[in-house]
């Protein structure tokens, strides 16, 4: 039933509010910081980490601010906050904090002894520096006492929300490109958020970590510039982007964010469909970091967000291409091509970009993601793979395992015994393995063919690894004898 009173206390939201999806309206009403603590305690109310929420966070002298308005102003006010009701399927309410996180979130890390007051007087004592706990009752009191005004909406759906906090609440505050990208909730977007945005206590990916240099926070394996407006996020995001849409067509903002509104509404709209994808993630930003850490020292200097980029997906690309990577030679000629065809004229100035225009210093084409830069770049490396240069890559046989006919082929023309060991070999417990190992690649003979084929036993075949047939034969006779 629609209640007609102009004013909903927090106090009495369970009994006021509506608890079947209604039409999406708002009503004003205020809450009490008391009943706020207890909220985000029993985890009723979600105070931030939600994906549209703004990265930066406030400082200790700006929290401190509040407390003291709270405690000592006669007339301002702590600003209006904006709260979205839910009920969930089983008709338990529960709220978001839509706008405010940071009002409220200062006041109670307070409480909960984050951090002290400021310089500040009360009734004539000083009391800069005390924490909650160590305030007069009366001025805890005062506190958990304290009501701010708030706006409770009801009936909103996940994209009523981000078109709330975007285009209504923070109309005036020039959100950037991926703020409003986050805005539009997905599960690639709130996966993205978890990556670039741990809660505190979360860990992320070691390619993601961030450390504190200077006073001053930065990604320990890459150089991003990091302001606090979700570029960590962006940059995530441009490389699932690439991944799925092919990287030599370049990207733009408006492209990117186009994408990220048909992913909302489409191909990553529930966890399922996303799952795949998810995949392959996580697989790039592993291997990403292999290329980070690969790097000579030298060069690590090099690589800025849109370096480290171009050099994990071009190496992505090699990858999936020929099957393997030895990434330390990899990144070796990576950079050896991106020094000689950055400084040496003879080089580029023979050359045109993908467009036919005049190339530039090898270095100039990595200050944008368009199309013709990007191509470029994928030139010159494709030339210079072309003309001989190591890349590291190891083409492996696409066949991966024996088939069971040829298995047994060999097995009988081994006597039924074990082409290691020599032992009676039973037909449950037959391995084909291949002698020269397929992972040391086409060009060492490691394929999947008869003649590099040995019939084993399944313990054998998962002990020898990445050994030579030889070399695990002699591993076992030096283990007989010891």
């Amino acid at each position: 039933m629609i209640i007609d009173s102009p004013l909903i206390a927090a106090e009495r939201a369970e009994e006021l509010l509506n608890k079947e999806p209604k039409e999406a309206k708002s009503l004003l009403g205020d809450l009490g910081i008391g009943w706020l603590y207890d909220a985000i305690m029993l985890k009723l109310l979600i105070p931030g980490h939600r994906e549209y929420q703004r990265e930066k966070v406030a400082d200790t002298s700006w929290k401190q601010a509040i407390i003291e308005t709270i405690l000592t102003s006669a007339y301002a006010r702590i600003p209006q906050v904006h709260i979205r009701v839910i009920v969930d399927e089983n008709g338990n309410m529960h709220f978001e904090l839509v706008d405010g996180q940071q009002r409220c979130t200062a006041i109670t890390d307070f409480i909960t002894g984050e951090y002290p007051l400021g310089e500040i007087v009360l009734d004539g004592q000083d009391m800069t520096g005390k924490y909650f706990s160590e305030l007069d009752k009366k001025y805890q009191i005062m506190i958990h006492g304290y009501r701010i005004s708030c706006i409770w909406y009801e009936g909103l759906d996940n994209e009523d929300t981000a078109d709330l906090f975007v285009n209504i609440l923070n109309n005036t505050n020039n959100l950037n490109y991926q703020e409003k990208r986050n805005a539009l909730r997905s599960f690639l977007i709130s996966w993205i958020r978890d990556k670039a945005r741990p809660v505190k206590g979360q860990k992320t990916d070691p390619l993601f970590e961030r450390i504190i240099k200077n006073d001053k926070e930065i990604l320990e394996c890459f150089k991003l510039n990091l302001k606090g407006r979700m570029e960590l996020d962006e940059w995530i995001l441009e490389c699932c982007f690439f991944l799925k849409n092919g990287v030599t067509k370049g990207l733009t903002q408006k492209k990117l964010t186009k994408w990220v509104i048909a992913q909302h509404k489409d191909e990553y709209a529930s966890e399922a469909r996303f799952a795949k994808d998810k995949k392959m993630f996580e697989k790039f930003f592993h291997h990403t970091y292999k290329c980070v850490q690969n790097t000579p020292k030298e060069y690590k200097n090099k690589l800025n967000g849109m370096t480290t980029q171009m050099f994990s997906l071009y190496a992505w690309e090699l990858l999936e291409k020929y099957g393997k990577l030895d990434y330390a030679q990899y990144a070796t000629a990576f950079f050896d091509t991106y020094t000689r065809w950055s400084v040496d004229k003879t080089l580029y100035l023979n050359e045109t970009e993908a467009d036919g225009t005049q190339m530039p210093p090898f270095y100039e084409l990595f200050g944008g993601k368009n199309a013709n830069a990007i191509k470029t770049i994928w030139k010159v490396l494709d030339m210079e793979q072309a003309k001989g240069l190591d890349f590291g890559v190891i083409e492996l046989d696409p066949r991966v395992t024996f088939p069971k006919w040829m298995i047994e082929k060999k097995w009988a023309e081994q006597g039924f015994k074990d082409g290691y060991d020599g032992k009676e070999l039973s037909e449950d417990n037959l391995a084909g393995d291949h002698d020269i190992p397929r992972s040391w690649g086409i060009a060492a003979e490691g394929v999947t063919e008869y003649d590099n084929l040995v019939v084993t036993s399944i313990s054998h075949n998962a002990a020898k690894s990445n050994m030579s047939g030889d070399d695990y034969r002699a591993l076992l006779v030096e283990n007989k004898a010891a």
